[in-house]
């Protein structure tokens, strides 16, 4: 076998999802849906503590 057969082969080989980047888009994921939850914790707790209702259109937002 020449170079560029083996080079050929191992394109092959390797076509797919890459592990480490399928880490990285979970942890960004999880991430973000906790940042947001979070944001929304605070929004609620600041409408909560300025006004008697509580606004359940924040949730929505978030999880709709």
């Amino acid at each position: 076998m020449d170079k560029d057969e083996i080079l050929a082969r191992s394109r092959m080989e390797n076509t797919g999802i890459d592990e480490y980047e399928c880490m990285v888009l979970e942890k960004a994921g999880r991430f973000s849906m906790k940042a947001g939850l979070l944001a929304c914790c605070v929004c609620a707790a600041a409408g909560l503590f300025f006004s008697v209702q509580f606004a359940l259109d924040i949730w929505g937002r978030h999880h709709g």
